[in-house]
């Protein structure tokens, strides 16, 4: 029933913002178990203090804070591709020591990124796109439909990132851009709606915030009452209360937005 809700784009505290880390190659990225590398907005970023040589086994950072042992870590080679492996045991100092060595030479300043635990699950839906610059300025981008990124021609061609179409197909959704990034070193984020975690066991959590509680535990009583043989007048109380609870935290859960125009006579 959950699952089904989600569909229907329930309650904003499912939203979340993540950021894709981009490749100068890649027109599409996968967002899931098995995709790319995109994390929380709670990434950590530093930069390199000294060269990486092609298969460095450890970095020379500005600065390890927030490093830890375990955490992915990406670092931007000058062949425009981000090197993704893990921090092998605690960083000491200013040196942060590599699972798998790096593919590539990293140039002094190139950014080393900390996804920390891993990637996102697979969003449900992408609401709304921004790029971030090196330099930390933010410029929107369009979230457009399939057909209209399908329209477009030259998809490879190296740009700033302005627009972008999401799929989400089954176990990874995939993110799709235009124009191909030319920049490591710029990040795409976006703001999703994330999938509601399963009721596994007695003991979890319900994945909504607590005002969902009455229309939950209703409308769970209408899907399930005829399975349990309730009779007609009781089921039909069920139901209308079950809208009832649902149509309420519903028309509530949404932001309220004012715009002013200018009066014209």
């Amino acid at each position: 029933m959950l699952k089904q809700w989600a569909v229907k784009g329930i309650s904003l505290p499912l939203y979340q913002d993540i950021v894709v880390f981009l490749e100068t190659s890649e027109t599409k990225y996968l967002l899931g178990p098995s995709g790319d590398k995109a994390s929380t907005s709670a990434y950590i970023k530093t930069e390199l203090s000294a060269i990486a040589a092609l298969g460095a086994s450890t970095i020379t950072v500005d600065s390890i804070t927030g490093f830890s042992s375990g955490n992915v870590i990406g670092v931007e080679q000058d062949n425009g591709v981000i090197h993704w492996t893990t921090v092998n045991g605690a960083p000491s100092g200013s040196t942060i020591t590599l699972t798998a060595v790096t593919t590539a030479a990293s140039a002094i300043d190139n950014h080393v990124y900390n996804a920390l635990t891993g990637i996102v699950s697979r969003p449900t839906r992408v609401t709304a796109a921004r790029l971030k610059l090196e330099n930390g300025s933010e410029v929107p981008v369009r979230v457009i439909t399939r057909q209209e990124y399908f329209n477009y021609s030259n998809k490879t061609n190296s740009g700033k990132i302005n627009a972008v179409y999401y799929d989400p197909q089954l176990t990874n959704g995939v993110i799709y851009t235009y124009l191909t990034a030319n920049s490591v070193a710029d990040t795409l984020h976006l703001t999703i709606q994330r999938q509601i975690q399963d009721m596994d066991s007695s003991s979890d959590n319900l994945d909504l915030p607590p005002e969902w509680l009455l229309p939950v535990g209703y409308n769970l009583a209408a899907l399930i009452g005829d399975d349990y043989g309730v009779d007609d007048g009781t089921m039909a109380k069920i139901q209308a209360k079950a809208t009832q609870f649902y149509q309420e935290v519903e028309d509530a859960d949404q932001e309220d937005s004012i715009q002013f125009v200018p009066y014209e006579n």
